[in-house]
């Protein structure tokens, strides 16, 4: 009997954290007047679960190509789940020269299993 209720409190557990997902929100992109900077601001909630999500930024080009992203700085890898989060990506350095018409950005995040 012991066996039993353990593993039916392991398994509401493990719904409740599936149910809690990271979600970004409010994803705004500009680039600075004048400079090869693009400032991208964002929300991150961790539906009540997380405190800390692993934030990422992915670039495409034409929908397909992928642009290089090692330039960047501000609320990036592991970040506290809040409002008001930033980041600055130096296009100058990682893709100078390129001119293209339409470019996606992406911004996406991941609980952090070891901070709830």
């Amino acid at each position: 009997m012991e066996k039993i209720v353990v593993t039916l409190l392991m398994l509401g557990l493990c719904t409740a954290l599936i149910q809690a997902a990271v979600t970004v929100n409010s994803v705004v992109v500009a680039q600075r007047p004048g400079t090869k900077l693009v400032d991208i601001s964002y929300n991150v909630s961790g539906g009540g679960y997380y405190t800390t999500a692993i934030v990422s930024l992915s670039v495409l080009s034409n929908g397909t190509h992928t642009v290089n992203t090692t330039n960047v700085t501000g609320d990036i890898g592991p970040v506290p789940v809040g409002s008001n989060k930033s980041i600055v990506w130096d296009a100058g350095a990682d893709w100078n020269g390129i001119v293209a018409q339409d470019i996606f950005f992406r911004v996406t995040a991941e609980g952090d299993a070891t901070a709830y």
